[in-house]
């Protein structure tokens, strides 16, 4: 009979518990990912034959359980911002039958390399805040600062400008440039012409799910020059005078040694 009591009461018991329970699980615990990224070579050398390389960013997404089509579509986007420096447009204007400078738009810190590439365009990735918040842009790598004789159009000049870099291959932009394998491997390859400049270039990686941005990972990849133009790079830096001197004595003796080769073939 105790037995019975027993048994009964603690069925009674767990009924009335269960919901209890119940109620007070704890929420869902939120998708966790980490963002795993490395670069196919840490440092680029320019030496006097470099015609251009290829930079590989690859890297993997880490997660704590499988994602479902709920969690939404995963995005990587990848932008490379190498050193700034002033740039300067004019616009010309014909006076008098004569093409002169005209209207001007500076540019002082426009990237000497900049490129973006993402699993698709960035707009749709992230919103325009959250873009701003990670330094994460695509049509304005160069700002307008200062601009002479109040331009009509001041748009037209930073275009102008991004035209210009894209004739030295040195502005770019990959819409869907990143392969994302299976939501978990990411790669993306960026061709670096041979007119870059030495300095350290900035590598930053965003991953964004569902159009909520989730974590970024950043490299600095040096780029540096190795041999006689390093040693040019160097005078010229510290000892701007003697280089000046030793340009302009190579000139004369090229100079020199030029007419009397065709002195010498005219005889």
């Amino acid at each position: 009979m105790r037995r019975c009591l027993a048994a009964a009461l603690g069925a009674a018991l767990w009924a009335s518990g269960a919901p209890a329970q119940e109620a007070a699980a704890p929420p869902r615990q939120k998708l966790e990912e980490r963002l795993i990224s490395a670069l196919s070579d840490e440092e680029i050398t320019i030496q006097t034959l470099y015609a251009g390389s290829e930079l590989l960013v690859f890297g993997a997404v880490e997660r704590n359980r499988f994602i479902t089509e709920r969690d939404g579509e995963l995005d990587i986007a990848i932008r490379i911002r190498g050193p700034t420096e002033p740039l300067v447009v004019w616009r010309k204007e014909r006076r008098f039958g004569i093409w002169v400078n005209g209207e001007r738009a500076r540019f002082p810190d426009a990237p000497r390399y900049y490129a973006v590439a993402s699993t698709r365009p960035l707009s749709e990735m992230l919103s325009a805040a959250q873009r701003m918040g990670v330094q994460l842009t695509d049509l304005e790598p160069v700002k307008l600062v200062d601009a002479r004789g109040e331009p009509a159009d001041p748009q037209s000049f930073q275009r102008a400008a991004l035209r210009w870099m894209e004739q030295r291959r040195i502005y770019r932009l990959e819409p869907e440039g990143v392969n994302l394998r299976g939501e978990t491997l990411f790669s993306a390859r960026f061709a670096l012409p041979p007119n870059i400049v030495s300095g350290e270039y900035d590598v930053h990686i965003v991953m964004a799910r569902n159009g909520r941005y989730l974590e970024a990972s950043r490299h600095l990849m040096p780029v540096r020059l190795s041999g006689f133009e390093q040693a040019l790079a160097r005078a010229a830096r510290e000892r701007p005078l003697l280089y000046g001197i030793g340009c302009v004595l190579a000139a004369i003796a090229m100079g020199w040694t030029a007419s009397e080769i065709f002195r010498r073939i005219r005889r």
